[in-house]
């Protein structure tokens, strides 16, 4: 039987084989216990205070000469209100447009001529055959 090799042991430990093998070799068996070993000493966090992060970002502003964050606190308001402003400005000083009306001349006579047809009794599509009948009758 042949021993399996560093792949096939990572296989088993990401569950992807089964543990017949295991049971009948020892050196494969103490290979996995000592590859566990590794990944669980590897897989412990470092116990870290949140003051500890806080005062490596102190250190660095330090180092480049200016506090941390201080851009933000200085700058944010005043464009802010230079946003503001200008908005403001642009409403209050810019001329309202000139609106066009809703209905052009050329509308209001399209709109009369569909009035036109609908008041009439004869549906429009009608007339032709209509007038075919009155030519006719004019005709005898």
């Amino acid at each position: 039987m042949r021993c399996w090799n560093n792949d096939e042991i990572l296989e088993y430990l990401s569950g992807l084989r089964d543990r017949g093998h295991l049971d009948e070799c020892p050196g494969c068996r103490s290979r996995v216990e000592e590859a566990r070993g590794v990944f669980a000493r590897r897989l412990v966090q470092p116990d870290v205070d949140a003051g500890f992060f806080a005062a490596q970002r102190a250190a660095v502003g330090s180092r480049i000469g200016r506090a941390p964050g201080r851009w933000l606190r200085v700058w944010t308001p005043a464009l802010g209100a230079t946003a503001a402003f200008l908005t403001l400005a642009m409403v209050t000083l810019m001329p309202p447009s000139k609106q066009e009306p809703l209905v052009s001349q050329d509308d209001r006579e399209f709109y009369r001529e569909i009035y036109a047809s609908v008041q009439s009794e004869v549906p429009r599509a009608a007339q032709p055959i209509q007038e075919l009948f009155d030519d006719s009758s004019k005709e005898n």
